[in-house]
Protein backbone atom coordinates (compact mmCIF):
# COMPACT_ATOMS: atom_id res chain seq x y z
CA UNK A 1 0.00 0.00 0.00
CA UNK A 2 0.66 3.45 -0.76
CA UNK A 3 3.03 5.11 2.46
CA UNK A 4 0.24 7.92 2.25
CA UNK A 5 -2.64 5.74 2.45
CA UNK A 6 -1.26 4.18 5.79
CA UNK A 7 -4.03 4.84 7.92
CA UNK A 8 -1.21 5.25 10.75
CA UNK A 9 0.25 7.85 9.11
CA UNK A 10 -2.84 9.89 8.08
CA UNK A 11 -3.60 9.32 11.82
CA UNK A 12 -0.70 11.03 12.95
CA UNK A 13 -1.38 14.18 10.37
CA UNK A 14 -4.95 14.31 11.50
CA UNK A 15 -4.16 14.57 14.88
CA UNK A 16 -6.97 14.90 17.70
CA UNK A 17 -10.41 16.03 15.41
CA UNK A 18 -13.92 14.56 16.16
CA UNK A 19 -15.41 16.43 12.79
CA UNK A 20 -13.25 14.96 9.81
CA UNK A 21 -13.48 11.20 9.09
CA UNK A 22 -11.65 8.70 11.08
CA UNK A 23 -8.03 7.84 9.37
CA UNK A 24 -9.35 4.84 8.17
CA UNK A 25 -11.96 6.24 6.24
CA UNK A 26 -9.98 8.88 4.83
CA UNK A 27 -7.46 5.80 3.72
CA UNK A 28 -10.24 4.05 2.16
CA UNK A 29 -11.67 6.93 0.08
CA UNK A 30 -7.81 7.45 -0.81
CA UNK A 31 -7.76 3.67 -2.49
CA UNK A 32 -10.71 4.44 -3.86
CA UNK A 33 -9.85 7.83 -5.48
CA UNK A 34 -6.44 5.78 -6.49
CA UNK A 35 -8.44 2.52 -8.20
CA UNK A 36 -10.82 5.44 -10.31
CA UNK A 37 -7.71 6.77 -11.63
CA UNK A 38 -6.72 2.92 -12.89
CA UNK A 39 -10.17 2.63 -14.40
CA UNK A 40 -9.69 5.52 -16.22
CA UNK A 41 -13.29 7.21 -14.24
CA UNK A 42 -11.49 9.68 -12.62
CA UNK A 43 -13.37 10.80 -9.04
CA UNK A 44 -11.97 12.30 -5.71
CA UNK A 45 -14.71 12.47 -3.21
CA UNK A 46 -15.26 16.32 -2.04
CA UNK A 47 -14.25 15.24 1.77
CA UNK A 48 -11.12 14.77 0.20
CA UNK A 49 -10.90 17.89 -0.51
CA UNK A 50 -11.70 19.69 2.09
CA UNK A 51 -9.27 17.23 4.14
CA UNK A 52 -6.08 18.13 1.75
CA UNK A 53 -6.80 21.91 2.36
CA UNK A 54 -7.08 21.81 6.13
CA UNK A 55 -3.87 18.97 6.31
CA UNK A 56 -1.97 22.08 4.17
CA UNK A 57 -3.44 24.68 6.65
CA UNK A 58 -1.77 22.58 9.45
CA UNK A 59 1.22 21.85 7.93
CA UNK A 60 1.57 25.96 6.89
CA UNK A 61 0.44 27.61 9.94
CA UNK A 62 3.36 29.82 11.37
CA UNK A 63 2.53 27.84 14.95
CA UNK A 64 2.23 24.35 13.34
CA UNK A 65 6.17 23.49 14.42
CA UNK A 66 5.48 24.86 17.87
CA UNK A 67 1.80 23.94 18.32
CA UNK A 68 2.13 20.20 16.18
CA UNK A 69 5.20 19.10 16.20
CA UNK A 70 7.95 18.20 13.16
CA UNK A 71 6.44 14.80 12.90
CA UNK A 72 2.84 15.96 12.76
CA UNK A 73 3.82 19.01 10.35
CA UNK A 74 5.40 16.61 8.21
CA UNK A 75 2.94 14.13 7.72
CA UNK A 76 0.48 16.95 6.97
CA UNK A 77 1.95 17.92 4.23
CA UNK A 78 2.70 14.68 2.60
CA UNK A 79 -0.56 13.40 2.79
CA UNK A 80 -2.43 16.74 1.52
CA UNK A 81 0.59 16.24 -0.95
CA UNK A 82 -0.77 12.86 -1.82
CA UNK A 83 -4.48 14.39 -2.44
CA UNK A 84 -3.88 17.43 -4.24
CA UNK A 85 -1.79 14.64 -7.05
CA UNK A 86 -4.49 13.28 -7.60
CA UNK A 87 -6.99 16.11 -7.70
CA UNK A 88 -4.38 17.18 -10.63
CA UNK A 89 -5.08 14.39 -12.14
CA UNK A 90 -8.69 15.05 -12.52
CA UNK A 91 -9.48 16.21 -16.05
CA UNK A 92 -12.32 18.82 -15.54
CA UNK A 93 -10.16 21.14 -13.58
CA UNK A 94 -10.08 24.56 -14.80
CA UNK A 95 -6.37 26.64 -15.25
CA UNK A 96 -6.81 27.85 -12.17
CA UNK A 97 -7.98 24.94 -10.01
CA UNK A 98 -4.85 23.16 -11.56
CA UNK A 99 -2.36 25.87 -10.72
CA UNK A 100 -3.93 25.91 -7.28
CA UNK A 101 -3.39 22.45 -7.06
CA UNK A 102 0.08 22.07 -8.14
CA UNK A 103 1.47 25.21 -5.71
CA UNK A 104 -0.31 23.15 -3.10
CA UNK A 105 0.74 19.99 -3.77
CA UNK A 106 4.39 21.17 -4.70
CA UNK A 107 4.89 23.28 -1.01
CA UNK A 108 3.31 19.86 0.61
CA UNK A 109 5.86 17.98 -1.28
CA UNK A 110 8.89 20.01 -0.67
CA UNK A 111 7.71 21.12 3.43
CA UNK A 112 7.56 16.84 3.41
CA UNK A 113 10.80 16.24 2.49
CA UNK A 114 9.74 14.51 -1.19
CA UNK A 115 11.56 17.24 -2.81
CA UNK A 116 12.39 15.66 -6.33
CA UNK A 117 8.03 15.56 -6.20
CA UNK A 118 8.05 18.85 -6.89
CA UNK A 119 9.36 19.36 -10.21
CA UNK A 120 7.63 16.60 -11.32
CA UNK A 121 4.21 17.77 -10.71
CA UNK A 122 4.78 20.73 -12.73
CA UNK A 123 5.89 18.08 -15.46
CA UNK A 124 3.13 16.26 -15.46
CA UNK A 125 0.52 18.92 -14.64
CA UNK A 126 1.46 21.56 -17.36
CA UNK A 127 3.98 19.43 -19.40
CA UNK A 128 6.98 21.54 -18.24
CA UNK A 129 5.30 24.57 -20.16
CA UNK A 130 3.37 27.27 -19.23
CA UNK A 131 1.24 29.66 -21.03
CA UNK A 132 2.82 33.32 -21.73
CA UNK A 133 0.79 35.59 -19.39
CA UNK A 134 -0.27 38.67 -19.44
CA UNK A 135 -1.42 41.29 -16.42
CA UNK A 136 -4.75 42.38 -17.92
CA UNK A 137 -5.82 39.15 -19.71
CA UNK A 138 -4.41 36.72 -16.87
CA UNK A 139 -4.05 38.51 -14.14
CA UNK A 140 -5.78 36.35 -11.89
CA UNK A 141 -3.16 33.17 -13.07
CA UNK A 142 -0.06 35.30 -12.74
CA UNK A 143 1.31 35.05 -9.42
CA UNK A 144 0.24 31.29 -9.44
CA UNK A 145 1.74 30.59 -12.53
CA UNK A 146 5.23 32.45 -11.34
CA UNK A 147 4.83 30.06 -8.20
CA UNK A 148 4.41 27.09 -9.65
CA UNK A 149 6.73 27.30 -12.38
CA UNK A 150 9.55 28.75 -9.42
CA UNK A 151 8.79 25.05 -7.26
CA UNK A 152 9.09 23.47 -10.65
CA UNK A 153 12.73 24.78 -11.84
CA UNK A 154 11.70 26.12 -14.84
CA UNK A 155 13.78 29.29 -14.62
CA UNK A 156 13.88 30.11 -18.40
CA UNK A 157 10.27 30.79 -18.54
CA UNK A 158 9.93 32.63 -15.42
CA UNK A 159 13.09 35.19 -16.53
CA UNK A 160 11.08 35.50 -20.04
CA UNK A 161 7.54 35.89 -18.45
CA UNK A 162 8.36 38.10 -15.30
CA UNK A 163 10.76 40.44 -17.56
CA UNK A 164 7.28 40.81 -20.35
CA UNK A 165 5.47 41.54 -17.19
CA UNK A 166 7.47 44.23 -15.84
CA UNK A 167 7.25 45.71 -19.13
CA UNK A 168 4.01 45.36 -19.57
CA UNK A 169 3.52 47.13 -16.03
CA UNK A 170 5.69 50.02 -16.44
CA UNK A 171 3.63 50.34 -20.04
CA UNK A 172 0.03 50.17 -17.75
CA UNK A 173 1.89 53.03 -15.12
CA UNK A 174 2.55 55.42 -17.72
CA UNK A 175 -0.40 55.29 -19.65
CA UNK A 176 -2.87 55.94 -16.95
CA UNK A 177 -0.67 58.35 -14.91
CA UNK A 178 -0.59 56.45 -11.80
CA UNK A 179 3.10 56.52 -9.70
CA UNK A 180 3.47 52.41 -9.43
CA UNK A 181 1.47 49.36 -10.25
CA UNK A 182 0.93 48.81 -6.40
CA UNK A 183 -1.63 51.57 -6.96
CA UNK A 184 -3.97 49.40 -9.01
CA UNK A 185 -5.70 46.40 -9.05
CA UNK A 186 -2.73 44.43 -10.55
CA UNK A 187 -0.27 45.56 -7.54
CA UNK A 188 -0.51 42.20 -5.76
CA UNK A 189 0.11 39.73 -8.94
CA UNK A 190 3.19 42.39 -10.55
CA UNK A 191 5.18 42.06 -7.28
CA UNK A 192 4.44 38.53 -6.96
CA UNK A 193 5.93 38.33 -10.61
CA UNK A 194 8.68 40.71 -9.66
CA UNK A 195 9.55 38.72 -6.01
CA UNK A 196 9.63 34.92 -7.91
CA UNK A 197 12.25 36.96 -10.66
CA UNK A 198 14.56 37.72 -7.70
CA UNK A 199 14.31 34.48 -6.10
CA UNK A 200 15.20 33.24 -9.74
CA UNK A 201 18.16 35.54 -9.60
CA UNK A 202 18.70 34.25 -6.41
CA UNK A 203 18.89 30.77 -6.74
CA UNK A 204 20.81 31.04 -10.16
CA UNK A 205 23.32 33.41 -9.55
CA UNK A 206 23.69 33.18 -5.81
CA UNK A 207 22.57 37.06 -5.31
CA UNK A 208 22.05 37.80 -1.71
CA UNK A 209 20.66 41.20 -2.84
CA UNK A 210 18.16 39.46 -5.10
CA UNK A 211 17.06 37.87 -2.15
CA UNK A 212 16.81 40.83 0.11
CA UNK A 213 14.13 42.60 -2.73
CA UNK A 214 12.32 39.49 -2.80
CA UNK A 215 11.91 39.77 0.99
CA UNK A 216 11.32 43.06 1.05
CA UNK A 217 8.49 42.49 -1.47
CA UNK A 218 7.10 39.99 0.40
CA UNK A 219 7.13 42.01 3.43
CA UNK A 220 5.20 44.86 1.85
CA UNK A 221 2.51 42.95 0.32
CA UNK A 222 1.79 41.44 4.22
CA UNK A 223 1.85 45.27 5.75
Amino acid sequence: MDRALAPELIRLALGDHESLPSAETISQLLAEAELALLLQKPDVSESLVVIGWYLHAVGSSKYALRAYGVDRQRKAFQVSGHIFDLLLQMPESNVVDRLKYCFACQIAYLRGQLNPNATAIYQRAFSGKLIDLGLLENFQEVALSCGVALLGLDIRWVFRVTTELQNEAAGLVSRWGFENISSTPFGSAADVAEGVRHLASFLVYGRLEALARALCLHKSNIN
